[in-house]
């Protein structure tokens, strides 16, 4: 799985809920979906009101909170494919420590730093895709790591 932004949120829930992924690699996500979207709705002029609006409606529309998606908590709480987080430095819709502190979280997760890049161009470096292929090509990826807090836990 390749996921961008909000859709490595996405993706570790899809994780959490059991869907089986040989490897993971998240681009420029978010750790937490309220901090992520409250950044944006500053960067945007929203006021407060907007934004709570807004997390009503989507959570009504997701029928799931935005604190399912702590993306950090889902490599704490499950067993993880092996995972590249690639984040730049100077994005600027998404912290860098967002990455660092899924990259953390995940048991055996890779953190590659991009600089300069952004949000959006790390998309189409060169080099980022080179990365990107060759840590998905089979029999390249580490193999999954299962959380400490699981040890001895029969994996469902």
């Amino acid at each position: 799985m390749v996921a961008h932004s909000l859709g490595g949120a996405a993706t570790a829930l899809a994780l959490r809920e059991g869907l089986p992924a040989r490897a993971a690699v998240l681009v420029g996500a978010p750790a937490d979906m309220h901090a992520a979207c409250a950044s944006l709705a500053w960067q945007m002029g929203f006021t407060p009101g907007v934004l709570a609006r807004m997390q009503r409606q989507s959570e009504r529309w997701l029928g799931l909170p935005w604190s399912a998606f702590n993306v950090p908590d889902v490599g704490r709480t499950r067993p993880v494919p092996p995972t590249l987080v690639i984040h730049d430095r100077n994005d600027k819709e998404v912290r860098w420590e967002d990455g660092a502190a899924i990259a953390g979280a995940w048991p055996g997760a890779q953190l590659a730093t991009t600089s300069g890049l952004g949000h959006r161009r790390i998309l189409q470096d060169p080099a980022v895709i080179r990365r990107i292929a060759d840590f998905i090509r089979p029999g390249t990826a580490p193999r999954a790591v299962i959380p400490p807090a699981l040890h001895g836990l029969a994996a469902d």
